[in-house]
């Protein structure tokens, strides 16, 4: 009976280190899954940071582009408007300029006088800008 005894202490004692070495191990593991989500996590984190980054890039690099593009449309928009001006004052002051001329001289202009006129015109015209 001592002997029962004794040999089923014996077998506690073997399956209690075994148990504890079996705890030590699950603890291992469990740091090093622990350890190895936490480095995945990080890794997540920090690559969502760089994507929120490029995209936050991108976009100012779209919009600057856009600005630019609006810059340069309005820019050709005013000189498209700016030369159509610049035409139709010749044009008025061509009409007046001949008025005048014919009522002065007591004739029209030829063709060649008018054009002349229209250079000299167009001249002090581009000067005065």
């Amino acid at each position: 009976m001592l002997d029962d005894r004794k040999k089923r202490i014996e077998e506690s004692l073997k399956n209690a280190d075994l148990i504890e070495e079996k705890l030590k191990n699950t603890a291992e593991q469990s740091a090093k899954i622990l350890a190895e989500t936490q480095k995945n996590a990080h890794d997540l984190i920090a690559e969502a940071k760089d994507r929120a980054e490029q995209i936050i890039e991108n976009t100012n690099v779209e919009a600057r582009k856009s600005i630019e593009e609006a810059l340069k449309n309005a820019q050709t928009q005013i000189a498209a408007e700016r030369e159509r001006a610049v035409k139709e004052v010749q044009s008025e002051a061509l009409v007046i300029i001949s008025a005048v001329i014919k009522k002065v001289l007591g004739r029209s202009m030829s063709k060649q006088e008018k054009n002349q006129l229209t250079k000299e015109a167009i001249s002090e015209l581009t000067k005065q800008m």
